[in-house]
């Protein structure tokens, strides 16, 4: 009895089912391809470039060399030095003179400073930062002396970043404002224009820094050179026209009697005693050389020569004790000619040679 219940029941409710489904879904649409030309495709979005290194501007203003120290390499100047730059790294603070002798003793005077003295850079009308220093201290220089006393040199000021490498700074030259004081003498030389020129440094070492993977890296630099030499007419004065005057007196021995030998080697004895103490004196005035200087060639010259003069008087004087005066007169007429001929010529060609 209870069957024909259940049926009924089961057949009602699949006939709702039925009314109340959902209709199927329609198909989805087919996507259409475009195909576009090359130059109508929207190029890819480049990725923001890496920050470049920090630009600074550096300029000199050379203001005194007081002193030139052959014997010790180096020399003193006072100048200023100024900075200008963009951005949050201040060179003013890692910026070294590599060529500073002694930098405790090195005065080292900001110029833009706040209240309390501290430096301050100043702001520019372009956005940038200034800063200068007022700088006097000793200098290293290596001076060469193989032309010595008609050399010349070049005095240099080098800058550097010790802290940044030439990824994160880089100097330039304010090439407009570099310059010397207009009425600048340094005693005893010739002074050329102010010269400079921006390189860089590069140190086989990682100064102990793990983070550095290879030594070598390469540090911005900049050099300013002031090229001198010595006046000519002075070196000449002082050296070679000395030296020059004990050779004629030498050569006085050519003109006594051939068998007058006492006064002839007293002339050349006094000549080479006389040379000798000429060239310990300019020797005073250098360092320790083991080099052969140009000094040291017209003296070794004026050795020679007083040496020939010599041999040439005890030549002579046995010439005169042997009877053949005529021989004698004839050797000392040539030798004046030959020997004097010889120096002054050879003399002229190594002053001409080191200018």
């Amino acid at each position: 009895m209870w069957v024909l219940p259940g049926v009924a029941l089961a057949f009602l409710l699949w006939v709702n089912t039925r009314g109340h489904a959902e209709p199927p879904a329609p198909p989805a649409p087919v996507p259409q391809v475009q195909v576009q030309s090359p130059a109508a495709t929207p190029a890819a979005t480049p990725a923001a470039a890496a920050p470049g290194p920090t630009h600074v501007v550096v300029g000199l203003y050379i203001q005194n060399i007081h002193e030139i120290d052959i014997k010790s390499n180096s020399f003193q100047a006072e100048f200023y030095i100024w900075f200008r730059w963009k951005g949050e790294t201040d060179p003013t603070i890692s910026y070294e003179i590599a060529n500073a002798v002694n930098v405790g003793e090195l005065s080292r005077i900001p110029i833009y400073t706040d209240a309390t003295g501290n430096p301050v850079p100043e702001p520019q009308p372009d956005g940038s930062k200034l800063q200068s220093f007022h700088i006097y201290g000793r200098f290293g220089q290596p001076f060469p002396l193989a032309s010595y006393p008609f050399d010349s040199h070049d005095i240099v000021i080098a800058i550097e970043d010790a802290k940044h490498a030439e990824d994160e700074l880089v100097h330039e030259i304010d090439a407009a404002g570099t310059t010397m004081r207009p009425n600048l003498q340094i005693p005893g030389w010739k002074l050329g224009a102010v010269q400079f020129r921006a390189t860089h440094s590069s140190f086989p070492t990682t100064f102990g820094d793990l983070r550095v993977k290879t030594a070598g890296e390469l540090y911005s630099r900049v050099e300013f050179t002031v090229h001198i030499d010595r006046p000519v007419l002075g070196i000449i004065s002082k050296t070679v026209i000395p030296l020059a005057l004990i050779l004629l007196i030498t050569f006085g021995a050519f003109f006594c009697q051939p068998t007058d030998i006492d006064a002839r080697l007293c002339l050349t004895i006094t000549a080479l005693i006389s040379a000798v103490a000429l060239q310990i004196t300019a020797a005073t005035e250098l360092p320790p050389t083991g080099s052969l200087l140009m000094l040291d060639k017209i003296y070794n010259l004026s050795y020679a020569t007083i040496l020939a003069v010599t041999f040439a008087t005890i030549w002579v004087n046995r010439l005169a004790h042997a009877d053949q005066p005529e021989r004698a007169a004839q050797v000392d007429r040539w030798g004046f000619r030959l020997i004097g001929a010889g120096y002054f010529g050879i003399l002229a060609l190594l002053v001409l040679g080191a200018r």
